[in-house]
């Protein structure tokens, strides 16, 4: 048996699932890094957590720690973006109090869609909702 099939099994065999579902950790900088750690294998290795973007999509309705909603919110815009979009619309109304990094992302989702052929996307509705209302606003 060569070493590269060798290692392959081995991967395969690995429950690399069952060990990094952040959300049950109890301390917020170990589900922050759970959640950069999952993006890192699906990025790499898909095949090792095919369900990373629902897994973490779960975990973004039950966390609480800003940084980690982040981390999960920015690995949703790289891998699942209509992932990443539900949860805009989500939180469309809550945006100016989240924390500056939470924003940063949401600018960065913004910017992405603006750039995408789909002219009526969710994203764009709200965002021309709310540029009509701040001209409103002004005059």
């Amino acid at each position: 048996m060569s070493g590269a099939s060798s290692s392959s099994t081995c991967l395969h065999s690995f429950p690399i699932a069952d060990s990094t579902r952040p959300q049950e950790h109890r301390h917020s900088y170990v589900r922050k890094n759970a959640v950069m750690a999952v993006y890192t294998i699906y990025k790499n290795f898909e095949f090792l957590i095919p369900d990373a973007p629902e897994l973490i999509q779960t975990f973004m309705a039950a966390e609480s720690d800003t940084t980690s909603i982040r981390n999960a919110f920015v690995m949703l815009q790289a891998t699942a973006p209509q992932r990443a979009i539900e949860y805009f619309v989500q939180v469309y109304d809550q945006i100016p109090s989240l924390d500056e990094m939470m924003q940063l992302a949401v600018i960065e989702l913004i910017r992405k869609e603006s750039k995408s052929a789909n002219n009526e996307g969710p994203i764009k509705v709200r965002f021309r909702g709310w540029c009509e209302a701040v001209v409103a606003d002004e005059s």
